[in-house]
């Protein structure tokens, strides 16, 4: 189902580069929470009213010298659990406007994050409408000329290097704007903070954001995030309801997730349920697919809980592995390819694929609540670089 109000479930996911090459992890926000964010701080929402493409947008709107941020990362291919980037070269993307800019001199909109936990790069916008970089100490590094508009969609993108003279670029709508070289330290790109990460100058801001994107090879370009709701009982049944009624999906299709309100259970190892998806037409996804996160949330009632995820495709079985004790998680993993083929993507494989769970303890039960899928791709309309606000 997918409600006019409905919250999108969204699970960021990053996977080792030495294991899933350039796409590192992308975020449409389509979660409709902040429960696939590695971190937030300060005053901000994942909202419908503006946003670029799908369900959700992400807004950061601190007042006074207030701050805001979400804290972009994607999840390990091992475990489905949040791991941070480690690459000493990252292009980021992600799509921005503003209601309200800065009165007085600058405040940031997104910092690169070291593995260590420090900025590493910092892009503000100033009074002006101008973008403006700053290395890790806060020194100003160039000041562009180009003026961003309010409310109107533009397609950021920066390449943060690393090392005392390490290369450096910002891109606005694919054009370069400013670049150089600066001190972005000696550690390497972890995460993404989008909004206003440190007060500058004690201004009101009100940001938006979408369709956010990492790639450790070269600019993402443009594309967007769709979610896939699941529509459908799939290939496994075995858990049981814990709480609700009717078909097995019904129970996991709420966006933003229910947390417990509905939710199957498992208690016996090895047992597995999945769900089928809607359409790639009904979800609105067509053209290129660059890639896909499969997710699911769940609570495991204690460390001796353990379950994981199954994803079916082209009717063969695969999984994040190995399980994940205790707590509640949202657990998921990045697919570039189709692992039932190893080649890119085709809409029809995307049709007919499932998301579920796999128990794998007897000890404490595994409250499985929601499923669904986030795909990354180009549209075969294509879109404006330039997009108004809703």
């Amino acid at each position: 189902m997918r409600p006019n109000n409905l919250l999108v479930f969204i699970v960021l996911v990053i996977t080792p580069a030495s294991l899933y090459p350039a796409i590192v992890s992308f975020t449409g926000f389509e979660s409709g929470s902040t429960i696939e964010a590695a971190a937030t701080s300060g005053t901000l929402s994942i909202q419908t009213s503006t946003k670029r493409t799908g369900d959700y947008g992400l807004r950061v709107n601190p007042t006074t010298t207030n701050v805001g941020y979400f804290q972009h990362t994607g999840r390990n291919g091992a475990t489905g659990l949040t791991l941070n980037e480690n690459d000493a070269e990252t292009f980021y993307r992600f799509y921005f406007q503003y209601a309200t800019k800065p009165l007085t001199g600058t405040e940031d909109i997104a910092q690169a994050i070291s593995t260590a936990n420090t900025t590493k790069f910092s892009l503000r916008i100033s009074s002006d409408g101008v973008l403006a970089a700053y290395d890790s100490a806060g020194a100003s590094l160039s000041t562009g000329t180009t003026v961003l508009a309010a409310s109107t969609w533009y397609r950021i993108e920066m390449k943060v290097g690393t090392g005392a003279a390490a290369d450096w670029e910002v891109r606005i709508n694919g054009v370069s704007e400013l670049s150089g070289t600066g001190n972005l330290l000696t550690s390497n790109n972890a995460v993404l903070r989008m909004g206003k990460v440190v007060n500058r100058n004690g201004n009101s801001v009100d940001f938006f954001y979408d369709d956010a994107k990492l790639d450790n090879s070269a600019y993402p370009a443009e594309s967007e995030v769709k979610r896939m709701d699941v529509d459908s009982d799939g290939s496994f049944t075995a858990w049981t309801i814990g709480t609700g009624a009717g078909d097995d999906y019904t129970n996991l299709d709420e966006v933003p997730t229910d947390g417990n309100t509905t939710h199957l259970i498992s208690l016996t190892p090895g047992n597995v349920s999945t769900a089928g998806l809607e359409s790639t037409s009904a979800a609105g996804v067509s053209g290129t697919v660059n890639a896909v996160l499969p997710v699911t949330y769940s609570t495991m009632d204690s460390a001796n809980s353990t379950a994981t995820v199954r994803f079916v495709s082209g009717g063969s079985n695969f999984h994040v592995s190995p399980t994940v004790a205790g707590g509640a998680r949202m657990i998921g993993r990045y697919y570039s390819t189709d692992p039932a083929t190893g080649s890119a993507w085709v809409l029809s494989a995307l049709d007919s694929v499932e998301v579920g769970m796999v128990e794998g303890s007897s000890l404490d039960e595994t409250r499985f609540s929601t499923a669904h899928m986030f795909v990354d791709y180009v549209p075969s309309t294509g879109r404006r670089r330039v997009i108004l606000a809703n």
